[in-house]
Order: structure tokens, then C-alpha cells, then sequence
């Protein structure tokens, strides 16, 4: 891995935990940076960048050949906007084009709530 490259997950790492909302405090530094490095191995990571520099990082995993599981979407502060969330969706089947739907758990906002499948191309349409 070349120096570049480690700047880079450095960059990542520090996005992750300046704007993870506190969900990544018990984690240790290289737990983190472990998981971006496999993240970005597997490519189940979206770095979306504007002029200021990591506006957004979505990683996920592949939980059946057309589903994939949201784990974290962390947006820089004040950045929350249907285009944003169109574009990473929109990086995330160019990586993995067999994906139709997503899953994700709100266990914060809603511990009781049963997860939900969603189509990609439903979100896609309504995100215009």
C-alpha cells in the first residue's frame, strides 16, 4: 500500500469518526481503519467528495446475490439531501448492478421497528 493510499484511509478514518455521531467512540483507531481497508478491498464502500473534501461514506454488505445491508451512511453536517443519497445510490449498483433492493436498521430512532427491503429502483424514482 503506497503512502497515497494510506493518507487516504487515514482521510477516511478521521471522516468516521469527526462525523459518526458518536457510534464509533468504544472502536479503537485501527479497529476502523481495519474495517476500511477491507471495505474498500471488497469495494463495499462509497466515499462521495465535494470541493471540501469526504462529503458522505456508505459501507455495506452483500447479504444475498440481490440484497445488500446498509451498515453505516455517515453525511457530513447540514449535507442530508435527496441528490446525495441518489448518487451514492446510484455509485452502489454500478459496483454491484445485481443488487435490487436494500436493508438497514434505524436501531437508534427505532429500537423496535422489524427491518424493511426496499427496492433500489423504487428509492431511485422517488429521489428525482
Amino acid at each position: 500500500m503506497d503512502s497515497t493510499s494510506t493518507t487516504n484511509i487515514d482521510e477516511i478514518v478521521k471522516f468516521i469518526i469527526d462525523h459518526g455521531k458518536g457510534l464509533y467512540d468504544l472502536l479503537n483507531l485501527e479497529a476502523i481503519k481495519e474495517f476500511v481497508i477491507k471495505h474498500l478491498e471488497y469495494k463495499t464502500i462509497i466515499i462521495v467528495r465535494d470541493e471540501e473534501g469526504i462529503l458522505a461514506v456508505c459501507r455495506w454488505n452483500m447479504t444475498t446475490i440481490d440484497t445488500a445491508y446498509v451498515l453505516d451512511l455517515i453525511i457530513r453536517k447540514g449535507h442530508t439531501y435527496k441528490q446525495l443519497i441518489k448518487r451514492i445510490l446510484l455509485k452502489g449498483i454500478k459496483m454491484y448492478p445485481q443488487a435490487k433492493y436494500l436493508t438497514w436498521e434505524r436501531l437508534k430512532k427505532y429500537p423496535d421497528r422489524k427491518q424493511r427491503k426496499y427496492s433500489i429502483s423504487d428509492m431511485l424514482r422517488r429521489r428525482k
